[in-house]
C-alpha cells in the first residue's frame, strides 16, 4: 500500500512535469538540459498560480476541476511557444530526448528512488503531533486550503480572517491532494518525499548544466557534446551536497560519544549538549535523546547573562539561534515555508543561469555596445528581448522569482539580487550603460514579481519592522566551520585554482579600496545603526531596553549610547575570525572577477559563463552570513534567531551548489592539466601528491558530512515504534480515541467552509493539543494556537478580544448572550469533547442541548449544529 500510494504521488507529479515540458524547454533555451529537471516545479508553480489567481478573483472554484483547467492552460502555452521556437530553427523536442536519453534515464530513477525511498522513510514515522516542529499549523493549513472555495483560505485558527502567512506552498501541495484523492493527513506524507525528490533532481540539473555548459565551450567531448557521463556524475554530487549531506555536528557527535578528544576542545567548540567531554566512554552510534536535532543549533549565542556571567550554558545563559539545512528539514519532516521553497528555489536558479548565459552569449556575438535607445519603455523592451529573450519569458521569470515571496517571502530579495547581479555581470561586456540596464531589469522584475502576488501582499500581515544591530554576537568561526567547513574547502580550492590559472596577477591596486568596504563598512554601518536607534522613535524603545537590562550594568559599567557602541566594539574585535574569513572570501572574489572575463574582453585567461555564474553564487552566498554578524530582521523574538536560520538556508544551497562545481573543476584540472614546467608536457612533478592531499581530504570532509545522514536517519526511526503506514492522524486513535473518531466523522460528513467552537489556545499556546479539530479538518476555529496568531500578525489585540468570548459561549448560563455570540462568529458547530469538559463547567455545556442539535454522540464527545 506504501508503494502503491508513492507510485500515485509520482504519476501526479510527472503529469506536472509532462504538462510543462515543452514549456520548460522552449523557456531554458540555453541550459544543456533544456530545463528538463526543472519542469516539474515550474509546471507545479505555473498551475498553481494559475489556480490561486482565478480562485483569488473569482474565476474558478478551488478543486479537481480548476486544477485540471490550468494544467491544460499551461499546456497550452508551452506548446504554443515550443511552436514557435521550432519555426525560429530550434532543435525537436524528440530530437534533444534522442540525443539525451541516458540522462533523462539517469534523472527519472533519481527522482523515482528519492521519491520511493522517502515515502518509505516517511512511513516508519508518519505520525502529524503537535510537538518537535511545526506539523500541527501545517497540516491546519493544508486542510484549510482544502476547503476553501476561493483565496485566499480561511485562517483555521482565528476564524473570520484568511491566512496571513505566505502560504503558496500550501497551495500547490494541496493541488497535488486534490487530483490524488488521497487524505489530506495521508496525502500530508507525501509532501517531504516529493519535495525530497524535486530537490534532488533539480540540484542534479543545475550542477549538470554548469558542468557541460564549460565542457561545451571548452570543446570537450564528441561533436562538440559535453561528456555526460562527467555532468551526470558531478549532478549527483550537487544534489548530495544540496539535500543529503550534513554539517560537521553529526561527526562531531561520534568523536564526542566516544570521548575521543580532550574536554578543552569540547569547551572550545562550545556547541551545546557537547560542550563538555563525556563522563563515559560510549560507542561510534551516538545514543543521546534526539541528538540528530542539535545539528540544526550549532551557533551558540549567549544572552546578556550569559555575557555577564561568562557562563552560557546555564538556564537563561544563551539565545537560540536556529541553523536548519536542507536534510534536517527532510529528516525532521515538517513542510514549512522554507521546505516547501526548495525546488522552487532551484527553478529560480535555473532561470537565472539561463538568462545570464543568454545574455553573455549575445555580448559575445555582437560584442560591446553603447547604443542607446530612447524613451525607457523602448529601452526596457530592448532589454527583455535581449536578457530573457520577449515579453512572455520575462513575464513567466517575474512569477517565477515574485512566487519565491509567496512561498517563502525572505527567498524573493535574495533571487531578485542574484538575478540583477546576473544581468549586471552579463551586460558589462556589452554595454556601457550595464549598471543602469541592471537597476532597470531587477526593478522592473521586483515590481512585476510583486505586483503578479499583489492579492497576496495586500492581505499579508508581518512580524517584520526593521532591522537591528547584532551588538553582542559575532558568530565563533569553530562553530561556522562546522557548519559550512566542507563546503568553504571546495570553494576555497576552487578560487586557488583560477587564481593559480591567473597566475595571481590581480589588479592589486583595487585592494585598500576592497579592505575599506568590506571589512571597516559593515562595523561603521552596525555602529551608525546603534547611534541612530538612540534617537529614533521606533528603535529607542530596543535601546532603552538593552540599557535597562540588569547584566548591562556588569558589562558597562554606566549603560549609555556611547558605553553600547564601545561594548559592541569590543565584542566583533574580540571575535573577528568569521567576519574576517567572509571579508577574506569576498575581497578574493572581487580581485578575480575583473581578471577572469572572455577572451575577447582582454582579461588575461578566458573564462566560462559557468565560472562567473559560480563567482556569482559565491559572492552572494559570502555576503548572506556576512549580513547576520552585523544586523538582523526585527521580529517578535527580538533576537537574530531567524534571520540567521533564513540567510544561512539559502548560503547553504548556494555555497553547496557552487561547491559541486568546484569540485568537478579542481577534478578536471588535475586530470587534463598539461603545463610545461621543467618535468615534461605532463605537469609540476608535485601535481600528483597535490592531487592526492586535495583528494583525501576533499574526500574525508564530505564523508563527515555524510556521517549525519547515515546515522540520523535509523535514530528518526528508532523514535517510532509500530507497524509503517502513511496516515498521519493514526496516532490519535491510540491516545484520543474519542477525538479521533469525531473527527474522522466531520471530515467525512461536512463539507465546504464553516466555524467550529472548540477549547482554544491563549497568548502563549503552541505546541500542545489544542486547536485540534480545526486542524485536522480545516473547520475554523475562533482562536488555536495563540502563540503563532501573534507571530503571523505581529500583534495579539484580535485574538486576545477573543478568548473572553469563548469563555461566555463554553460556560455562559445567559443564552440570549450565547445565541448573540453565534452569530456575531458566525459559528455553525461546537464541539464538547475531552478537553472542553476538562476545563468549563457541566451547567455551561448543557446549554447547548437546548439551544442546538446534537448531530454527533459517541463516547464523551457530542458535536452540535445550529438549527
Amino acid at each position: 500500500m506504501i508503494i502503491a500510494t508513492a507510485a500515485l504521488w509520482w504519476v501526479l507529479l510527472q503529469l506536472f512535469g509532462l504538462v510543462a515540458l515543452p514549456l520548460a524547454f522552449s523557456l531554458f533555451t540555453h541550459l544543456p538540459d533544456r530545463g528538463y529537471t526543472l519542469a516539474r516545479p515550474l509546471g507545479l508553480l505555473l498551475s498553481g498560480y494559475l489556480l490561486w489567481m482565478g480562485g483569488t478573483l473569482g474565476f474558478w472554484e478551488n478543486g479537481i476541476s480548476a486544477t485540471l483547467v490550468v494544467l491544460a492552460l499551461v499546456g497550452g502555452v508551452g506548446w504554443w511557444l515550443y511552436a514557435v521556437r521550432l519555426k525560429q530553427g530550434d532543435i525537436s523536442l524528440r530530437a534533444w530526448a534522442r540525443d539525451h536519453a541516458a540522462y533523462i534515464v539517469f534523472v527519472e530513477l533519481l527522482f523515482g528512488l528519492a521519491l520511493l525511498g522517502w515515502t518509505i522513510f516517511k512511513a516508519h514515522n508518519p505520525d502529524i503531533e503537535t510537538t518537535g516542529g511545526e506539523k500541527w499549523m501545517e497540516i491546519a493549513f493544508v486542510n484549510a486550503t482544502l476547503r476553501s472555495e476561493r483565496f485566499p483560505p480561511q485562517d483555521p485558527w482565528l476564524s473570520g480572517y484568511g491566512i496571513s502567512y505566505y502560504y503558496f506552498g500550501y497551495v500547490l501541495m494541496a493541488m497535488v491532494t486534490h487530483l490524488s484523492g488521497l487524505p489530506a493527513t495521508t496525502a500530508y506524507n507525501l509532501f517531504v518525499p516529493a519535495l525530497f525528490a524535486l530537490t534532488l533532481s533539480g540540484a542534479f540539473g543545475l550542477v549538470y548544466n554548469l558542468v557541460a555548459v564549460r565542457q561545451r565551450e571548452d570543446g570537450h567531448g564528441r561533436s562538440g557534446q559535453p561528456r555526460q557521463w562527467m555532468g551526470m556524475f558531478y549532478g549527483l554530487v550537487g544534489a548530495v551536497f544540496v539535500g543529503m549531506m550534513g554539517n560537521l555536528e553529526g561527526f562531531l557527535e561520534v568523536l564526542h560519544s566516544r570521548g575521543l578528544l580532550p574536554a578543552s576542545f569540547w569547551y572550545w567548540l562550545d556547541i551545546k549538549d557537547i560542550n563538555v567531554a563525556p563522563l563515559l566512554e560510549g560507542g561510534w552510534i551516538p545514543t543521546r535523546f534526539m541528538w540528530w536535532w542539535r545539528a540544526s543549533r550549532v551557533i551558540h549565542d549567549c544572552s546578556l547573562q550569559g555575557l555577564a556571567t561568562g557562563n552560557c550554558n546555564p538556564p537563561g545563559g544563551d539565545w537560540e539561534v536556529i541553523d536548519e539545512f536542507p536534510f534536517f528539514s527532510f529528516l525532521l519532516g515538517d513542510v514549512h515555508p522554507h521546505v516547501l521553497a526548495l525546488p522552487f528555489v532551484l527553478l529560480g536558479l535555473g532561470l537565472i543561469l539561463n538568462a545570464f548565459i543568454r545574455a553573455e552569449v549575445l555580448a559575445e556575438e555582437h560584442g560591446t555596445s553603447a547604443k542607446a535607445t530612447t524613451g525607457l519603455a523602448q529601452r526596457l523592451t530592448r532589454l527583455v528581448h535581449e536578457v530573457f529573450g520577449g515579453w512572455l519569458e520575462f513575464i513567466l521569470v517575474a512569477v517565477c522569482l515574485g512566487g519565491l515571496g509567496f512561498l517563502n517571502t525572505w527567498d524573493f530579495p535574495i533571487y531578485l539580487a542574484i538575478m540583477s547581479v546576473a544581468i549586471a555581470a552579463a551586460r558589462a561586456q556589452r554595454s556601457t550603460s550595464w549598471a543602469s540596464e541592471a537597476l532597470i531589469m531587477g526593478v522592473g522584475l521586483g515590481l512585476l514579481g510583486v505586483g503578479l502576488y499583489g492579492p497576496f501582499y495586500i492581505g499579508f500581515q508581518s512580524q517584520a519592522s526593521g532591522f537591528l544591530p547584532n551588538l553582542f554576537n559575532p558568530t565563533k568561526v569553530q562553530q561556522f566551520l562546522v557548519f559550512f567547513g566542507p563546503f568553504l574547502f571546495a570553494i576555497g580550492s576552487y578560487l586557488a585554482l583560477i587564481s593559480s590559472q591567473l597566475g595571481w596577477h590581480f589588479h592589486w591596486g583595487r585592494l585598500p579600496s576592497l579592505l575599506l568596504a568590506v571589512l571597516v563598512a559593515p562595523v561603521v554601518a552596525m555602529l551608525a545603526m546603534v547611534v541612530t536607534a538612540g534617537i529614533s522613535p521606533s528603535l529607542r524603545p530596543y535601546v532603552d531596553g538593552i540599557l535597562h537590562e540588569p547584566y548591562i550594568h556588569s558589562l558597562t559599567g554606566q549603560p549609555s549610547i556611547s558605553s553600547l557602541v564601545f561594548l559592541a566594539l569590543r565584542f566583533h574585535l574580540g571575535n573577528p575570525l568569521t567576519w574576517l574569513l567572509l571579508s577574506g572570501l569576498l575581497i578574493w572574489i572581487a580581485l578575480i572577477w575583473p581578471s577572469h572575463r572572455p577572451a575577447s574582453h582582454n582579461s588575461i585567461t578566458a573564462s566560462s559563463s559557468s565560472d562567473r555564474f559560480v563567482l556569482l553564487l559565491v559572492g552572494v552566498g559570502v555576503l548572506l552570513p556576512l549580513v547576520v554578524e552585523f544586523v538582523y530582521l526585527r521580529d517578535n523574538f527580538g533576537i537574530r534567531m531567524n534571520t540567521v536560520f533564513k540567510f544561512y538556508y539559502q548560503a547553504w544551497i548556494l555555497f553547496a551548489i557552487a561547491a559541486a562545481y568546484g569540485v568537478w573543476a579542481v577534478h578536471a584540472h588535475f586530470i587534463h592539466a598539461r603545463t610545461p614546467t621543467g618535468s615534461g608536457k605532463h605537469g609540476i612533478p608535485w601535481q600528483p601528491v597535490l592531487c592526492g592531499l586535495w583528494g583525501l581530504v576533499m574526500i574525508c570532509l564530505v564523508l563527515a558530512g555524510l556521517t549525519y545522514p547515515v546515522l540520523s536517519v535509523p535514530s528518526r526511526v528508532a523514535l517510532y515504534e509500530g507497524e509503517p503506514y502513511l496516515d498521519g492522524m493514526e496516532w490519535l486513535s491510540r491516545v484520543y480515541p474519542n477525538d479521533y473518531a469525531a473527527i474522522r466523522w466531520l471530515q467525512n460528513n461536512v463539507h465546504g467552509e464553516a466555524v467550529i467552537l472548540e477549547t482554544p489556545g491563549d497568548r502563549y499556546a503552541a505546541y500542545d493539543y489544542v486547536g485540534r479539530v480545526s486542524a485536522l479538518t480545516g473547520l475554523a476555529t475562533l482562536l488555536g494556537w495563540g502563540n503563532h496568531e501573534h507571530q503571523w500578525r505581529g500583534s495579539y489585540e484580535i485574538p486576545a478580544r477573543r478568548e473572553p468570548d469563548i469563555e461566555v459561549l463554553y460556560d455562559g448560563l445567559d443564552t440570549s448572550r450565547t445565541i448573540a455570540l453565534l452569530d456575531q462568529y458566525h459559528i455553525t458547530y461546537v464541539y464538547v469533547g475531552e478537553l472542553e469538559r476538562k476545563r468549563y463547567h457541566a451547567n455551561g455545556l448543557a446549554k447547548f442541548e437546548q439551544l442546538m442539535e446534537a448531530i454527533y454522540r459517541q463516547g464523551d464527545i457530542v458535536i452540535y449544529q445550529r438549527r
